[in-house]
């Protein structure tokens, strides 16, 4: 019957990934990624290095804001880096490694992809199971990932660096290099500790989801 195909629909778990995904939008706008980019890749001094930091940045960070959201918040702060640095002719490499660095990284933890949430919440699995059952599989994709990358590097002669030395890279959306709006920053990370509860079945997801639209629908007022 059609009432039936209700019944297939998992509404926890859309209403976790609604949670999650307007939690990072929120941190992104709040340029939180941009700054740990920026951080990431000052520490880096060689064009293999900065590659290599681009593609394992997506790596970590979708084990916790997901696959999507890390693509969204990093590949145009890549473009940007690699042109800046004048080596925008590695973009499509790094790019097409940042994406399979994603999906690879998001496999670890129940909220690193939709696929990851729904089978956690079907398998009543405990979330330290789960990424202990994952564990070796994204330990030898960040070995792959990794030796790809040491590849590429050596083969287009570690990638030389062609931008002036101790240049800033420039502000996005306003921002200030390495900076982010603090204020702005606290509700959305209270938010996420939130919402790890409620994929941990700590707190109830409608509860969740209230006080989620709650504060979204203040933020855009604000």
């Amino acid at each position: 019957p059609d009432a039936g195909y209700l019944e297939y629909v998992d509404f926890r778990t859309l209403g976790l990934l609604f949670c999650l995904m307007a939690t990072m939008a929120g941190l992104s706008r709040a340029g939180v990624f941009q700054a740990a980019g920026r951080a990431l890749v000052a520490r880096l001094h060689s064009g293999t290095g900065v590659v290599m930091g681009l593609v394992l940045l997506p790596f970590v960070a979708s084990m916790l804001v997901t696959n999507d959201v890390s693509l969204i918040a990093f590949v145009p702060f890549a473009l940007l880096v690699l042109r800046m640095l004048g080596i925008a002719d590695a973009s499509v490499f790094t790019v097409v490694m940042m994406t399979v660095a994603a999906n690879l990284g998001s496999m670890l933890t129940p909220i690193g992809n939709p696929q990851n949430l729904y089978l956690y919440s079907a398998s009543g699995m405990g979330a330290l199971e789960f990424v202990g059952l994952m564990l070796p599989y994204a330990l030898v994709s960040a070995a792959l990932l990794v030796a790809c990358v040491l590849a590429y590097g050596a083969r287009r002669h570690g990638l030389p660096v062609r931008a002036e030395g101790g240049r800033a890279l420039p502000a996005a959306d306003g921002l200030e290099p390495g900076r982010v709006r603090g204020r702005a920053v606290a509700p959305w990370a209270a938010l996420f500790a939130l919402s790890l509860l409620a994929v941990a079945r700590a707190l109830p997801v409608p509860a969740l989801l209230a006080i989620v639209v709650a504060v979204a629908l203040a933020a855009d007022r604000g």
